[in-house]
């Protein structure tokens, strides 16, 4: 299993293959961006674990993840569910992304975000690869 703990890099093709079901990173300073084809993750401060003890990607820096297809939005909260796609989800006022609370690998791979109070804002995308850029704080 290779990692990246900032003294040689992680291959993408690694970083997809070995990129758990389901992930739980932490990150300090978390800033969201989508950009056409790939949604970048990145923190002042991350740890990309597998296990508590095993990470993929730890420090400050951005992870990309790479999709096809349209990026689709759930947000439940206290008004209920309601579903968004990307174009939609730039006009809507939402509050501030404050934490990712788990990725899970799937088709499509799911993102679950915490906002303020209880609402929560699941991201789905057809994720096809991911890039690890330490230090990138875009």
């Amino acid at each position: 299993m290779a990692m990246w703990m900032g003294n040689e890099p992680i291959t993408d093709e690694v970083l997809f293959e070995d990129f758990p079901e389901q992930c739980f990173p932490e990150i300090e300073g978390l800033r969201v961006r989508s950009e056409k084809k790939a949604l970048h993750i990145c923190g002042d401060d991350t740890d990309w674990a597998l296990q508590s003890d095993i990470s993929l990607a730890v420090g400050p820096g951005c992870m990309l993840f790479f999709h096809t297809g349209e990026i689709r939005f759930r947000v439940d909260g206290p008004e209920g569910r309601r579903d968004f796609s990307l174009q939609e989800m730039e006009q809507t006022a939402l509050p501030k992304l404050e934490e990712l609370r788990m990725v899970r690998r799937g088709q499509p791979w799911e993102f679950l975000f915490g906002l303020s109070g209880s609402t929560t804002l699941t991201l789905y995308a057809e994720i096809t690869a991911i890039s690890w850029r330490p230090n990138e704080m875009e």
